[in-house]
């Protein structure tokens, strides 16, 4: 590849840069208010007295990060929608710049948070399902606060070298000044900036989550057979309970195997991006294929956001009865299962 090509491709660039400036913002503006509602009502259920436990402590933080996430897309989907003339990489006012980089480093942030929450759900449901008496009353409600807390500390400071390493470019074309956001490029911080982004946000959780989610299925598979092949119980209680035990399973390996995917879909390509912008960001046509391919990954990790109350009503019947009692006035439903 000859330093002047894009890295992407001329199709692909092509495209890329199309879809940022005409298409992008029109998708992305009313999927984030639809998914700023359901992440709401996420928030509202999963904090509910009646559901609160370890699990669903981590799916509370899961809704909150995603509802910032949409909160600070609204904006920049916006501008693309009334500034359909932009240039890709974002000219603007400096006040624009200025709030285009809070916008997009603070995003940044939301989703490496986000992808390791995602990572320690899949690890506390292991541990609840393998170790249920040993493992599990250490990742209590204490502890899994703690780790949450972690989460988010550690995902502010290993985006410290993006944020140190932002700059504004400033481009004057005849008796106009524009200013686009950048970076310094030749910055080590920007190096290992991108470098964090592409391996610890996006590629790592793309292996630790499949690991232990793989781990989880195979034992729910195995729990499954065995209560399968056992001897049906004359005692209609204890048959009920098993049949319960049946359809809690078949619903967790569902949804697993749907989280995976969608990870996949969202993260691994945005991960090999990022690292394919730090090999080859040689010229504005490789700058152009990363603004416009990563807003087509961005389009479809807003769609991920946003599905995720209806992949909860459909998998629990706990939200489902949660969600219902919101609007009744007698709320004296219990509820002491986990998602």
């Amino acid at each position: 590849m000859s330093p002047e090509e894009p890295f992407c491709g001329q199709t692909l660039l092509t495209i890329g840069t199309y879809y940022k400036r005409n298409i992008s913002g029109y998708i992305d503006l009313p999927t984030c208010i639809i998914g700023l509602i359901f992440n709401i009502l996420n928030l509202v259920i999963f904090t509910r007295k009646s559901m609160r436990s370890q699990i669903n402590l981590v799916f509370a933080n899961l809704s909150l990060v995603d509802l910032l996430t949409l909160l600070t897309l609204i904006p920049i989907s916006w501008q693309h929608i009334t500034e359909r003339n932009v240039n890709v990489d974002g000219e603007s006012s400096y006040g624009q710049a200025l709030f285009f980089i809070a916008c997009h480093d603070f995003m940044a942030t939301f989703h490496f948070i986000s992808a390791f929450l995602t990572v320690m759900l899949a690890i506390w449901r292991y541990i609840a399902v393998v170790h249920p008496f040993t493992g599990w009353p250490r990742c209590n409600m204490k502890t899994t606060r703690n780790v949450v807390a972690a989460v988010y500390i550690t995902g502010i400071l290993l985006n410290m070298p993006m944020y140190l390493s932002r700059d504004i470019f400033i481009n004057r074309d005849n008796n106009t000044i524009t200013y686009v956001p950048s970076f310094k490029r030749d910055s080590i911080l920007f190096t290992t900036g991108f470098a964090i982004r592409g391996v610890l946000q996006y590629l790592l959780p793309s292996v630790l989550l499949p690991i232990f989610s793989f781990k989880l299925v195979v034992v729910l598979m195995t729990r499954k057979e065995s209560q399968e092949q056992s001897t049906p119980s004359s005692n209609v209680q204890n048959y009920a309970r098993k049949l319960n035990l049946k359809q809690q399973s078949d619903r967790s390996i569902i949804i697993l195997l749907i989280v995976i995917v969608l990870f996949f879909i969202t993260k691994v390509p945005s991960g090999i991006l990022y690292l394919m912008s730090i090999i080859y960001d040689r010229t504005i046509h490789n700058r152009k294929c990363f603004f416009g391919l990563r807003a087509i990954f961005s389009t479809l990790t807003v769609i991920n956001m946003s599905v995720t109350f209806v992949l909860y009503y459909t998998m629990s019947q706990n939200f489902r009865i949660t969600f219902r009692s919101l609007f009744k006035k007698d709320d004296s439903s219990s509820l002491n299962e986990d998602m």
